[in-house]
């Protein structure tokens, strides 16, 4: 008798209400995709749902699922590649809620993109490199380099935020914890 095995592909989104309660404050939604000792993430922007807590979504995804085809190729128009519809998220309390749903779908994946590994030894360097990057953004390289430090796996790094975030150092640290977060959830649900 065979054992399942645990799928090597999981992919699980979270919701973050607005960091503050200002006027056209945006949601965050932070979709972790987990391989084989690496991160992908991918964060978003999204409207407010009233009335929501922080919530989680995890699904398996056999390596068939994941390697959906983006809705634009990254020849044809690298600054409006979109992600592909790997799953339907599924929050506790905002079940299927679409503009959760539409920020995952038609979020820009290569507007701000970059790769950072671990060092092999405690003194070198993290290795980086930005992967894609548009004028008006830049957050995500220093941001992969602490991550890649921080949990000791390979980290791809890929945000389509508004330009307000990259133009307060406050949000950015706000941002850098919803991250952190997330990723601390999926590392305790693959421990337990």
């Amino acid at each position: 008798m065979q054992t399942p095995m645990t799928p090597s592909i999981t992919v699980r989104s979270y919701y973050y209400p607005p960091l503050d309660n200002s006027p056209g404050a945006t949601a965050l939604v932070v979709q972790v995709t987990t391989l084989i000792n690496s991160y992908m993430i991918w964060v978003g922007s999204c409207e407010e749902i009233s009335g929501a807590e922080s919530g989680s979504s995890s699904q398996s995804q056999p390596k068939s699922a994941v390697s959906a085809q983006p809705k634009s190729s990254l020849a044809d128009d690298s600054e409006n590649t979109h992600l592909a519809d790997l799953q339907l998220v599924d929050l506790p309390g905002k079940e299927d809620d679409p503009r959760v749903l539409e920020a995952i779908r038609n979020g820009r994946f290569s507007k701000d993109w970059a790769c950072a590994m671990p060092a092999i030894n405690p003194g070198m360097h993290i290795a980086s490199t930005p992967l894609f990057r548009s004028n008006e953004s830049d957050i995500t390289l220093a941001m992969a380099q602490r991550l890649a430090r921080r949990w000791k796996k390979q980290v791809f790094l890929s945000a389509d935020l508004p330009p307000k975030f990259e133009q307060g150092s406050r949000l950015l640290l706000e941002l850098e914890k919803r991250v952190l977060e997330s990723i601390r959830r999926v590392e305790e649900s693959r421990a337990g």
